[in-house]
């Protein structure tokens, strides 16, 4: 589900900082957050499962 060229940070910071008005960069930033932290979190489920 992730694609390979898809770099994760931590998006802890990024996510935290959602304090005032929502530009259109801020926008971005924050759907390029979330999509990355959607991502972290299946790969570690889809690992959990199956088994590394």
């Amino acid at each position: 589900m992730c694609d390979e060229g898809m770099v994760v940070h931590d998006t802890s910071a990024s996510i935290q900082g959602l304090g005032g008005p929502m530009t259109r960069s801020r926008t971005k930033k924050v759907k390029e957050a979330l999509t990355q932290l959607v991502a972290k979190v299946l790969v570690q489920t889809y690992t959990r499962k199956h088994g590394g």
